[in-house]
């Protein structure tokens, strides 16, 4: 297995995110992460399902957000997205490519 680089929350937060609904934990993590770092992430949907995440994802609706066991799941249908400078274990529409290819971002 390739080794793999994490993105920076700044990096993550260039794209507009699918994550899960406020009152999940991993939404709480990163909105908590986001507010500590005085950012606000452009949200484009929410799903309270991670399999709808990785298809609104698919689509290139926006990046996945998921936690690393979710990602590892779907990743028959996600691709890992790169920040400029390094590979990540995110998935999105596609790093710094128009919104059309499916990437994800575990956590």
């Amino acid at each position: 297995m390739e080794k793999r680089h994490r993105l920076t929350l700044r990096d993550l937060t260039a794209y507009p995110l699918v994550r899960m609904p406020p009152g999940s934990g991993l939404r709480t993590v990163l909105d908590q992460a986001c507010a500590a770092q005085g950012m606000r992430p452009s949200i484009a949907l929410k799903a309270s399902a991670a399999d709808a995440i990785a298809d609104l994802a698919v689509r290139g609706l926006g990046v996945a957000v998921l936690s690393e066991p979710m990602a590892d799941t779907y990743r028959d249908r996600l691709t890992p997205m790169s920040s400029p400078t390094r590979p990540s274990r995110s998935c999105s529409p596609g790093s710094g490519a128009p919104p059309k290819t499916r990437h994800c971002a575990p956590c």
